[in-house]
This record gives C-alpha cells, structure tokens and sequence, in this order.
C-alpha cells in the first residue's frame, strides 16, 4: 500500500498524536476528581461512566486521525487484466553477467553427482541464471576457441536452451583450454554493448549497473599447440584480464578439478587467483564439481542483482489499475466522530 505522504505532515501528524493522548490523559483524571463524591460511586452505573468517561474523546479522536489517514489518499496499484505479463518482461537496469563454460574434452569425465562434469556445471549454472532475471545474461563455451552462443540478453530461456546444447569438443583438433581468449573474446563482447548503452545515455532501453564474466573450468590456460602463432587464441590470462579490467569488466574464475589440489600445482592457482582479483573479481577451487554450487552463489551475492519494481505504476495507468481506500477511510471516521459526539451529548454528558 502506498501514501501520498510528506515527511512535515508526517511529524506533524505524530506530534499532534502524542498531545492528543496526554490531553485525553490528563482530562480523564480531571474528570474524575471532579466526580470522585462517594455517593456517585456507590452507584455502579455511575462508576462505570466515570470510569470509562474519556470513551467519547477517544472515539472522535480517532475518527479525526482516520479522516486525516483518508487525506493522504492510501491506494495500491493493480496490474490491469492481461498486463501482468508485460510488467514481468520489461527491466530496465541490471547487470551483464556473462557464462563461459569449458567444453573440453577433460569435462567428459564422470562426476559423483552427475554423468559427468560438464553436466554438473550445466545445471549449477541453470540456477544461477534462474535467479537473475533482470540481467542481460549471455552464455559461451570454450576449449581450442571461445564461441558465443547467446549473446547477453533479457530472453533468458533462449539462453538456457543454448546451456542444454553445450557438448564436449568431439576431436583433438578442437580440444584446448584457451581461458585467455574466453576472457579476451568475452571483455570485448561486453565492452561493445556498454559503449552502445554509453551512447545513448538515458536513452538507452537498459542502463547497465555493472558487468562480469563467470569463468567455471576444470583446467588451468593451456591454448591448443595449433594455435601457438594465433596471438588472440593464445593470448595469456593475465593480459586478457588486464584488458578485462581497462573495459570496466571483472572476471571470477571457478575451478573444479580435484587433482589440482597438488603442491604441484599451487603456482598456477595462485596466478588464477592474481588475475581474477586485478579485475575486481575473485578465484575459487571448488576442488570437485560438487562445490560449483557454493561458489556460484558467493558470485550471486557479490554481483548484486538489482530489486526490480517493474514500471512504474503512476506513469502507465494504461497497465495498472489504482484501488484507493479513501472512501471507505472517511465513511468510518464520520461514523467514529458522530459516536463519540452522541455519546458526549448523552450518556455522558455530566460526566465529561
């Protein structure tokens, strides 16, 4: 329920509440020192107006305080038959969170939790992307070359169809796990829908708050050796995440890969963590798949989604249908001032 309040009327509303109640107060203990005769209260008709002689004052005080309620229009808004779908479809500010999944050919192994790690990814993504329905979220797989799949966008569906689709590289020749490029081809991507939003200003159908990718892997950067003369498929993630970083997008890393939980391998997870936190973003070794869901949700809840009120209501009446209170607000104030005026004109009129 919403007021068409000001913060003076407000306090002064309250203000005047708070000396009401010790008005009424201090008058019941007048009244009744007035009327304290022994004879008056050895009569039980007596006594009891006496003791309830403030009846009247409360009853118009609160039918003044519900006819100034009814002033401040309280009302709600309604979304009129049939729109109720078209208030759901239509952010307009949010984030671009951007999924790169890694398709190589070691994500074909099995998972305790699921036929295999690729399908374990899949669904733990499935719900991240579920929760964020006012992002722009896109979706791209990788191994020897990053490929997007659904570039960032509303239609959220499309984008989980497209994650159903992910397969495993079916050959060698397609076999890598170029986390550079999927950075590098990803920034790049992001930094592109921004500049648009940027040209446009307020004009733009969707203001971007913030942008991400979430990187989940099961390997460390190890390009395809066909591609060591391909600078962009080769590129090192250090440099890719310092291009991330200069187009205001960050980078969190997730890996899953147990065996790299080896001394041996502690170097190469310390320089994943360097270049996901240059980019104001974060590395975590889930060291199995099954710990994806936990990291994907510190990620949600370190990328913020926006609290969506949908449009809003006073700007399309021609959506939304205002149900006010007012009438019902002054039919009971009158009725409560007219009660307590009767009774102070009757029954307790010696009293008061």
């Amino acid at each position: 329920m919403e007021f068409d309040l000001y913060p003076v009327f407000l306090v002064a509303l309250l203000v005047g509440g708070v000396f009401w109640l010790k008005k009424i107060r201090k008058d019941k203990t007048k009244s009744v020192l007035r009327h304290s005769l022994a004879a008056e209260f050895l009569k039980p008709e007596a006594s009891l107006r006496l003791k309830t002689a403030h009846l009247p004052k409360v009853l118009m005080g609160l039918g003044a305080l519900i006819l100034t309620i009814a002033l401040l229009d309280p009302h709600k808004f309604v979304p009129r038959e049939g729109k109720d779908d078209l208030q759901k479809r239509d952010p307009t500010e949010g984030r671009i969170l951007l999924f790169a999944v890694d398709q190589s050919g070691s994500m074909r192994e099995k998972s305790a939790r699921a036929s295999s790690k690729l399908d374990l990814m899949k669904a733990s993504v499935k719900e991240m992307i579920q929760k964020r329905q006012t992002d722009l979220i896109g979706l791209m797989a990788f191994a020897r070359a990053a490929s997007i799949l659904s570039p960032p966008t509303l239609g959220h569906k499309a984008v989980l169809d497209d994650l159903e689709k992910i397969k495993v590289v079916p050959s060698p020749e397609l076999d890598g796990t170029a986390i550079g490029y999927a950075i590098l081809k990803g920034a790049t991507l992001i930094a592109s829908l921004k500049e648009q939003a940027e040209s446009l200003g307020k004009k733009a159908p969707y203001q971007i708050e913030g942008s991400a990718i979430i990187l989940v892997t099961d390997g460390l950067q190890d390009p395809n050796p066909l591609d060591r003369e391909n600078p962009s498929r080769s590129i090192e993630v250090e440099q890719a995440a310092k291009f991330a970083k200069e187009k205001g997008v960050k980078v969190y890393i997730v890996n899953i890969e147990p065996k790299l939980a080896s001394v041996k391998y502690v170097p190469n997870l310390r320089e994943m963590r360097k270049v996901a936190e240059l980019t104001g973003g974060a590395f975590y070794f889930a060291g199995s798949s099954g710990g994806l869901e936990e990291f994907l949700d510190k990620i949600d809840t370190l990328e913020t989604a926006t609290i969506w009120q949908g449009k809003n209501p006073v700007l399309y009446p021609t959506l939304f249908k205002r149900i006010s209170y007012y009438k019902e607000l002054i039919f009971i104030g009158l009725t409560l001032l007219a009660l307590g005026f009767f009774l102070r004109e009757t029954l307790y009129r010696r009293v008061t």
